[in-house]
């Protein structure tokens, strides 16, 4: 179904379509005659042009296009063009006598052919207006469900964060309450809040970076409860990141996998350095960790799903906007992400 805009934008060129051919046949003929009879002239050669063209328009070109057969589109096309042909010709003898000049209107093959040649240039360009919305119509509709598409897509994978973050939460809240800490109402509060974000705020497209940086430094909050104080965690935020917007989640999962595989809760010497800039209109995420007691397949055989997530949702939202480098260094896990925002 068209939409309001586009139906009216094909009255608008039909319109000026038509509004061109009356000012050039009157401009035309109105060098030989009165402007009254140039005017009169015009507006009947018009009917005519008009009945066959959309009779081919509303009638003969979509059953064409759903059938795509030639032969029964001519064999209906071919006698009604005819028929208002020989209208025309019959009406122009009739009314005028002779025309454009004071000559006798005579009934040649040559003016036959030259009003067939006429409306046959008539019905071209407007079938070609036909096909040409039609496209525009199909094109807009396969973009619509493409968009749709992606959309469902995005929704279903950022569905398969939210249970690994709860999964995470919740071993961090059995810890506490294991160990009688009284840190696990603060916990409770804090889940909260990032649960009240993941429901009604991250199923849009884009998110405030704001709202992603304090969800961020409410999971780096949690996981300090769980960690002893020797564990060296940094969180830097630099530049100007009001009113910046980004897909939601994007950075949650690399930063789950840093305190997942390189921080042990009673190691010394782990640590975690995350910082996320934004500059000329690009987010620069980089975030570096320990490796701790982690081996080198560990990582990538349990955090393989996070990423494939990760990755298919930046071509998704940043389709060739986006530039993510992973590194396995001998005592260190680097990830840098960035995203050009405009």
């Amino acid at each position: 179904m068209k939409s309001f805009w586009q139906r009216h934008l094909i009255v608008l060129l039909h319109l000026s379509f038509w509004a061109v051919y009356l000012f050039f046949s009157i401009f035309n003929v109105v060098q030989y005659n009165s402007f009254g009879r140039a005017l009169l002239y015009t507006g009947v050669t018009a009917v005519f042009h008009v009945v066959i063209c959309y009779y081919n328009y509303f009638q003969l070109l979509p059953r064409f296009m759903r059938q795509r057969r030639l032969l029964p589109y001519l064999l209906r096309l071919v006698p009604a063009l005819a028929l208002v042909v020989a209208a025309r010709v019959l009406v122009e003898k009739q009314m005028y006598g002779s025309l454009p000049t004071d000559m006798p209107y005579l009934v040649t093959v040559a003016r036959v052919v030259q009003v067939a040649m006429g409306m046959l240039f008539m019905l071209a360009f407007i079938a070609l207006l036909r096909f040409t919305t039609e496209w525009l119509v199909l094109e807009g509709r396969r973009r619509e469900l493409e968009n749709q598409q992606m959309a469902a897509e995005l929704k279903f994978l950022r569905a398969q964060v939210n249970p690994h973050f709860l999964f995470n939460t919740l071993n961090s809240l059995y810890y506490l309450a294991y160990t009688k800490s009284d840190q696990a109402p603060e916990v409770i509060d804090r889940l909260s809040q990032m649960m009240r974000y993941m429901i009604y705020e991250a199923n849009h497209k884009l998110v405030p970076l704001e709202h992603e940086i304090r969800y961020m430094q409410h999971y780096i909050d949690l996981e300090k409860m769980r960690l002893t104080q020797q564990v060296h965690i940094q969180f830097d935020v630099c530049g100007v990141v009001e009113g910046v917007q980004v897909a939601p989640f994007l950075f949650m999962t690399f930063l789950e996998n840093a305190f997942k595989h390189g921080v042990n809760p009673n190691g010394q010497g782990d640590w975690v350095l995350l910082q996320l800039q934004v500059r000329q209109g690009v987010c620069y995420f980089a975030l570096r960790n320990s490796k701790g007691n982690a081996r080198k397949n560990e990582f990538s055989e349990s955090s393989g799903m996070g990423l494939q997530n990760v990755r298919r949702r930046l071509e998704l939202s940043y389709p060739n906007r986006h530039e993510l480098q992973l590194r396995d260094n001998p005592e260190a896990y680097e990830v840098n992400l960035n995203l050009q925002l405009n």
